[in-house]
């Protein structure tokens, strides 16, 4: 926390009109009891969105604080034999409850950054994940549809 005070006077100086989201994963940033209300004020006032980390070996940074009009959540999956961890999915179900509630609540704009280990399993990650914002809200979310070409470069969108 002893950058809070560098964190908040590069934030005065961001251009308003550029969003930026600001990811806290050092383990200072969630420590003290008043930590994450501290630097989530911060990012109120100046307009900055927080990063929420869903990393399994980390729940700390799964704060889920939404700090400005948006959220972005940076997943990281646990592929495990060439597969999706059963985890995954379940992490991926929360969020899609999570999206619905914010959007009854009137949150419209979520990023989901998804990533595996090897980034081999993030289509097929998200391919799951839109088929559940789907299914809870009726929102058509273009998913990638990987299509081989003959050992060509594999293309995610038809």
């Amino acid at each position: 926390m002893a950058s809070l005070p560098i964190l908040k006077k590069w934030l005065a100086i961001w251009p308003s009109h550029f969003p930026v989201a600001v990811e806290m994963r050092h383990e200072s940033w969630f420590t003290s009891p008043n930590a994450v209300q501290e630097w989530s004020e911060v990012f109120e006032n100046a307009g900055v969105g927080a990063v929420i980390t869903d990393v399994a070996g980390r729940r700390d940074v799964c704060h889920g604080v939404v700090t400005t009009g948006f959220a972005m959540i940076r997943f990281v999956g646990n592929a495990l034999d060439g597969a999706l961890h059963p985890t995954d999915f379940t992490r991926m179900d929360a969020w899609a409850e999570r999206w619905h509630t914010w959007r009854k609540k009137g949150l419209n704009s979520v990023y989901f950054f998804a990533h595996q280990p090897d980034n081999l399993l993030a289509p097929e990650l998200v391919r799951y994940l839109g088929g559940k914002f789907t299914q809870e809200d009726g929102i058509l979310m273009p998913t990638p549809v990987p299509q081989t070409t003959g050992g060509q470069q594999i293309s995610l969108f038809n």
